[in-house]
């Protein structure tokens, strides 16, 4: 990719599915899977490229995409009615979407156009919402459209982390015959290693955050609150056309808490600032850790943060294909004590990023349990495609807390930034 600003660009649900195909048959296969059922905001999104707001925002509301690795159709969405209008306009390309419900618009009536009038996206509409015989409900129409298709008596391979106990056991009823699998963790495993068009939007929303990001320390002035160096960079993220997911400032000893809430509390000169940042674009997730110091450091301050920067760097250089998450764990946790702080404690040290801040896998010892998006998925060695945050935040309460967080991506040789901001302190 060049260097330079990153252009926007407003028909992304236009784009090529952001599905890894061949990764998707390889996962798929291997567990005797005929068919995926994603369930998920996430998942329905992978599989299909198709945002479905309600989806996303209103708690209950069922959306589905499925998809078969050995089929040359596109994938299959179903969606309430009312959310139909995102597929009308940018419709997925060789996907097919089936409706649930009642649409929720007028027409003929009032100030509704009659349908002889309608054309381009308002006339899919209403094809689709009033010409077609909708299904009462999202299970029913999943299933009938996995048994029309061949599926009735298939292993299916249906992503749990998006439905209740009771959803799936409905599901199961609804078809008999087939052996259902769970599939959370196979499309997590597939998600891991990203297609190039994915490579593009992680860029694209690493780059924003960059931007917005030097916005907020340019505005790091004695006497600036935390709230208003917040609403700075949450500002600056939405004047790209790109949406905040967490914006976390901290100033001087509150720097020692990780999540906090912006405050009124005033910059100081000698006080450590925090910044762990993120934004959406294009679905896309961008998160970012930077520390300055506010005048000249400390020695200790500057102890600390060169102690973690070693610490990051070491783990970056670690990472290319073929090693181990937990090998890379241990070269920057020995690395931060080797460097001056020798009580330095992580449970990780990175994690996968993707249409998840906390995408697979994790960089985190080995034997983890962790529960960081769904779990580590166990320590396979890293592949090529892959995306990582790279990070060793340090915390102590009541002094000072620091972090240094950057996004790269593995190539055949090791990593490459996707991150562009100087990691000076000062």
């Amino acid at each position: 990719m060049t260097a330079g600003p990153f252009v926007l660009d407003y028909t992304w649900q236009a784009a090529p599915i952001l599905l890894n195909h061949d990764r998707a048959r390889d996962v798929l296969g291997e567990a005797g899977a005929d068919v995926v059922v994603a369930t998920s905001p996430v998942n329905v999104a992978y599989l299909s490229g198709y945002y479905c707001l309600a989806h996303w925002t209103i708690l209950g509301t069922l959306a589905f995409a499925f998809h078969a690795p050995s089929a040359a159709a596109g994938p299959v969405v179903v969606a309430p009615a009312m959310e139909l209008d995102a597929w009308a306009e940018e419709p997925v390309p060789g996907g097919e979407i089936l409706l649930y419900g009642k649409p929720s618009r007028t027409v003929g009536r009032v100030v509704g156009a009659p349908p002889e009038q309608l054309a381009g996206d308002d006339l899919f509409i209403h094809e689709h919402a009033f010409e077609r015989e909708s299904a009462a409900n999202a299970i029913d129409a999943l299933a009938d459209a996995l048994k029309e298709r061949g599926y009735a008596r298939a292993t299916i391979a249906l992503d749990e982390s998006g439905i209740t106990y009771a959803v799936r056991q409905a599901i199961a009823d609804r078809l008999p015959e087939a052996r259902l699998i769970d599939g959370a963790a196979l499309l997590r495993r597939v998600r891991m290693v990203k297609t190039p068009v994915e490579v593009e939007r992680l860029q694209g929303a690493t780059r924003i955050a960059g931007r917005a990001l030097r916005s907020a320390i340019d505005a790091l002035v004695p006497g600036v609150t935390e709230r208003e160096v917040w609403q700075r960079y949450n500002s600056a993220i939405a004047a790209e056309g790109a949406l905040t997911t967490f914006t976390v400032v901290n100033f001087g000893r509150r720097t020692g808490h990780t999540h906090t809430i912006p405050s009124d509390y005033r910059l100081r000169t000698g006080d450590v600032v925090k910044f762990d940042v993120g934004c959406s674009y294009q679905m896309y997730q961008a998160d970012i850790g930077r520390t300055r110091v506010i005048g000249d450091p400390t020695d200790e301050q500057a102890a600390v943060y060169h102690a973690l920067l070693v610490g990051q760097q070491a783990a970056i250089g670690a990472l290319r294909p073929g090693v181990r998450p937990s090998e890379v764990f241990n070269v920057a946790v020995e690395a931060v004590r080797e460097s001056g702080l020798p009580g330095y404690q992580r449970h990780h040290v990175g994690h996968g990023i993707g249409l998840d801040v906390y995408d697979m896998p994790v960089l985190q010892p080995a034997g983890s349990s962790s529960e960081l998006g769904g779990g580590g998925l166990g320590d396979e060695p890293i592949e090529e495609g892959m995306v990582f945050c790279v990070e060793t935040p340090y915390y102590a309460l009541g002094t000072l807390g620091m972090i240094v967080e950057d996004t790269v991506v593995i190539t055949a040789t090791g990593a490459r930034y996707l991150t562009d901001l100087p990691r000076t302190l000062v």
